[in-house]
């Protein structure tokens, strides 16, 4: 691909964009996506990194080299996009320190939870191009989708530029309305944390039952692996997959019968919409 510079200040090489990007808050998040951007063919010498903590410095040093720095300012002064990855809870103390050197034109992408493009515009300069991102938290591993969402000011140069940033931590990026993110979040974005809720649960009495811990383990991470196999399949509705496995009085329906009446499925539901809850109470906290 020849290389060809864009409007704002970027140029590509190998499809990879090459710019001044400053990543905010290096921590497990933020540094997934940066070591994916790296392995995806991303010059180390685009980043300068973030953190607060003198020994997270030294040990993001150690693993990836220098630069990486405690003082936020000065990582942005020069960046051409700036990557919040701090937690959603030091927002606006980080935001205010570093709002006046951020540059006009630059572009600022957050990944924080709850924190939304009306949110960010309100504590950013008024002519801000902002992006929202939401990483899988299967970005260590590469798979899952990201959700994007941005604002007007948000230019095509700058999709450019997210889509090759993020399109290493995962299989896919979907850029969706803003007013989405939120129930997309609750939904999509932990429905790992749930599954591990899931299968943890399933251990636990596999355990109760004295089968050994060993083969409880590999038959439930086969099991989850295999299900979620099946039910990405489009040729498997979930109620199809329901229906050919809990056959009328079988073990299968049983279980799912007892399940119910235990009301797993609505812990389930109140657990998305309290994620959408909290998302809501947390920006009102942090306005």
């Amino acid at each position: 691909m020849s290389e060809v510079i864009s409007s704002g200040g970027y140029s590509i090489k190998r499809g990879i964009p090459v710019g001044k990007i400053a990543i905010v808050g290096v921590g497990a998040m933020g540094e997934a996506i940066f070591r994916a951007a790296l392995e995806g063919g991303w010059h180390r010498e685009s980043f300068i990194l973030t953190h607060h903590r003198a020994d997270r410095v030294a040990e993001l040093a150690g693993r990836y080299g220098e630069p990486v720095v405690t003082d936020n300012s000065s990582a942005v002064r020069d960046a051409d996009v700036v990557l919040l990855a701090v937690r959603p809870q030091n927002y606006p103390e980080v935001l205010a320190e570093i709002k006046p050197s951020i540059k006009a034109n630059s572009l600022v992408i957050s990944i924080a939870a709850a924190l939304d493009i009306p949110w960010l515009e309100a504590h950013l300069a008024s002519n801000q191009a902002i992006a929202r991102a939401v990483p899988p938290p299967t970005s260590w591993i590469r798979k899952g989708v990201c959700f994007l969402s941005c604002n007007s000011r948000v230019t095509a140069e700058h999709r450019m530029v997210i889509n090759s940033l993020f399109g290493y931590t995962c299989e896919r990026v979907w850029w969706i309305d803003d007013k989405y993110i939120d129930a997309v979040t609750s939904i999509c974005s932990a429905i790992t944390p749930y599954m591990g809720l899931v299968a943890s649960a399933i251990m636990d009495a596999g355990y109760s039952l004295g089968v050994p811990e060993e083969i409880v383990e590999e038959a439930v991470r086969e099991g989850c692996k295999a299900a979620g196999i099946m039910i990405s399949d489009p040729a498997w509705p979930v109620p199809k997959i329901i229906g050919e496995v809990a056959t009328r009085g079988g073990l299968t329906e049983a279980s799912l019968k007892a399940m119910l009446e235990g009301g797993v499925p609505q812990g389930i539901q109140r657990g998305v919409l309290r994620m959408v809850e909290r998302s809501e109470e947390l920006r009102k906290e942090l306005s």
